[in-house]
């Protein structure tokens, strides 16, 4: 009996652990979807909406809405003012080039232009600050960004025009770096910056799940058939609400 028992036992295992990677491999892939329609959502913010589908996965194409809950495109030059008050913008623009690549120069004027956004009363949005980077990454924007902030973590400005080190004229940031998708994701010369202190439902990007990532019950497609199918879902909706707190170049001007 300790013979069959071990017989039979070494093949069970092998086939519940090819069954278990098998299922972590279905929700990892529901889960990178997820993750590269978020990242579409910020890349595609130009526009009022653009058509999905997921990387080398079978389904249909699916119209996704880039409209913030002020009815305008994520990143506009044009927001409404909820009081009436004048329309503000969470586009970029360093002098007189709109969207720039990211830069010592540019950093700066994006953070001059988010200390004029005012709130949906007219007030300043005190305590607001833009202190973290988003981008692709390994990209050319990523590297500079690293290199502007460690020279400006030693206390030195970027760019010195003259044999002086002058003091940085603004503070450091973080930086986070998103996968390269390719496709409908983050170009190599796209940037945005975010106060990371509003996060939550009133201001930015928002998930919310119904569903979790799960696999259905395994069923036989067919009688006498030993192949099973297994059919992974998750229920979850994603959008922007209040885009106060982000500023986005799309670093093609």
């Amino acid at each position: 009996y300790l013979s069959n028992y071990f017989l039979f036992d070494s093949p069970a295992a092998k086939i519940k652990a090819e069954v278990k990677k098998k299922i972590v491999d279905g929700k990892n892939a529901i889960e990178q979807a997820k993750s590269y329609l978020g990242q579409a959502m910020l890349a595609n913010g130009w526009g009022t909406s653009f058509v999905w589908t997921p990387i080398n996965m079978p389904g249909t194409p699916t119209t996704i809405s880039t409209l913030g809950a002020d009815g305008v495109s994520f990143w506009d030059t044009a927001h409404p003012r909820e009081d009436g008050g004048a329309s503000w913008s969470n586009v970029v623009v360093d002098g007189l080039v709109s969207s720039p690549v990211f830069s010592y120069s540019s950093l700066l004027a994006a953070r001059r232009q988010f200390s004029l956004i005012k709130d949906g009363r007219g007030n300043p949005m005190s305590g607001s600050y833009l202190d973290t980077l988003v981008c692709r990454r390994g990209s050319n924007t990523a590297q500079l960004a690293k290199t502007i902030k460690g020279t400006i973590d030693k206390g030195i400005a970027p760019q010195q025009t003259n044999i002086y080190n002058n003091a940085p004229a603004t503070d450091t940031f973080n930086i986070i770096e998103l996968d390269v998708w390719g496709g409908l994701g983050l170009t190599g010369v796209m940037w945005f910056m975010m106060d990371s202190k509003m996060k939550n439902e009133d201001y930015g990007f928002q998930y919310v799940e119904a569903l979790p990532t799960r696999a259905e019950p395994v069923f036989y497609d067919a009688p006498g058939n030993q192949d099973f199918i297994s059919n992974f879902n998750s229920i979850a909706v994603m959008g922007l609400s209040d885009s106060r707190g982000w500023m986005a170049s799309a670093g093609d001007s």
